[in-house]
């Protein structure tokens, strides 16, 4: 017979095999364990949700905080709530307390579930024996499905009566006994001063709630007056008034003085400003003119041609802008029987001439005024002579003539003097 032993290799072989076989069956025998340990608790748990189903369908309409028939939310159950109810009894070990445990019922429009947490203590120790959770932290609510009462607006916060031209955010709180409900922020960006926020319950039902927003955001309109198309001599005010429907005109109109000689054309009285800020430039649609100055008259022709006239300034100096006072001597001849001028019609673009007002003297022993249509009294100021007078036989005769324009304007006087001779 061979009586040969184990090598050394072999029996380090043989002890890795069934260390290894140790490894795979350990945990198996401790999770055998422990779930053997855990079995009573889940059975115990397992009564107290058959438990929590007797008790839903033995309270009813009790079993919801509203008393809804036709409800969809959750339910706690607590283990008082059953102990109470004699629906179960505590658990079999005297020194376990498992009075903590909670059922939680939920319900939806298709179907229902229940769920529960409970931990169980030894008593004697202290010491945790057992814990189970799969119900979240969020507080049971119902609602009630057959609702079909809106919801209540509640408290507001973030409201004001203050205008503003920022944005605002606000908050309104809602009640609602029979489905529930949730505060809900808006956040309001345009002008608006009352707005208002929708609520709504858990079976949908809405109501618009008023708030208080007052944001502006909109321009004041300026509406403008004071100018016109027509000319004066006086100084001119044009004015914008500010007009603004939510917060106001921060003031009532902006104005803007003339006071100078000239034509302005789509004129604007300035800038408005609301009580928030918002700006607006008002229109420039205004039409200033002013007239202080009408030109003094020059000559532009002599009909008697034959007649020397000399001027201290000449026909084109005239013409080209210098006026008055002008003094010229006219040697005219008698025969013919008079002569006539035409003057210039220059208001240096203002608003043009009214009237020609002029003063004819003659002077001479044999001077006479003949009786002809477009004659005026001799040494008097006359309106619209325009030039023409008819003398007879004089020696010499005084020609004043000054214009006045449409607003009044008086020019400087244009004196001629006319001497006659052979």
């Amino acid at each position: 017979m061979n009586k040969k032993g184990f090598t050394l290799i072999e029996l380090l072989v043989t002890i890795v095999i069934m260390a290894l076989i140790l490894i795979m069956v350990v945990p198996s025998i401790t999770a055998l364990q422990n779930n053997n340990k855990d079995k009573p608790y889940e059975y115990y748990a397992d009564s107290l949700i058959e438990a929590a189903k007797i008790f839903v369908d033995k309270e009813g309409e009790d079993i919801n905080s509203i008393g809804a028939k036709n409800f969809i939310g959750c339910v706690d159950i607590t283990y008082q709530d059953l102990l109470d109810s004699d629906l179960i009894k505590p658990f079999s070990d005297e020194n376990i307390d498992c009075s903590n445990a909670t059922v939680r019922y939920t319900k939806s429009k298709k179907s229902s579930s229940y769920n529960y947490d409970m931990t169980c203590t030894d008593t004697t120790t202290n010491e945790v024996v057992y814990v189970h959770k799969e119900i979240d932290n969020k507080a049971c609510s119902v609602i009630d499905t057959d609702d079909k009462t809106p919801p209540t607006c509640g408290e507001v916060t973030g409201d004001s009566t203050e205008w503003t031209k920022d944005d605002r955010t606000i908050t309104i709180n809602c009640s609602d006994d029979r489905s529930g409900c949730e505060s809900v922020t808006k956040t309001f960006d345009s002008t608006t001063k009352i707005g208002y926020i929708d609520i709504k319950d858990g079976n949908n039902n809405t109501t618009s709630c008023p708030v208080d927003v007052y944001i502006d955001k909109t321009p004041p309109v300026c509406s403008n007056s004071g100018g016109s198309d027509n000319w004066t001599r006086n100084s001119v005010t044009i004015l914008g008034t500010c007009t603004d429907s939510q917060s106001g005109c921060q003031t009532p109109s902006v104005s803007k003085l003339y006071d100078s000689e000239g034509e302005y054309l789509k004129q604007s009285p300035g800038v408005i400003t609301d009580n928030v800020g918002n700006t607006t430039t008002c229109p420039s649609d205004q039409t200033v003119r002013i007239d202080r100055s009408v030109a003094t008259p020059y000559i532009l022709k002599v009909t008697n041609e034959r007649a020397p006239m000399v001027c201290d300034h000449t026909f084109e100096e005239m013409k080209a802008g210098v006026y008055g006072p002008i003094h010229c001597t006219l040697y005219a001849y008698d025969p013919p029987i008079g002569f006539s001028q035409h003057f210039n019609h220059d208001d240096k673009n203002g608003s043009g001439i009214n009237a020609e007002l002029s003063y004819f003297q003659a002077y001479g022993p044999s001077c006479r005024n003949p009786s002809s249509p477009g004659t005026f009294p001799w040494g008097q100021w006359n309106t619209n002579a325009w030039g023409n007078y008819g003398i007879s036989h004089c020696s010499s005769a005084e020609y004043y003539l000054r214009y006045r324009d449409n607003v009044g304007n008086l020019s400087d006087t244009l004196y001629l003097h006319i001497y006659y001779g052979n």
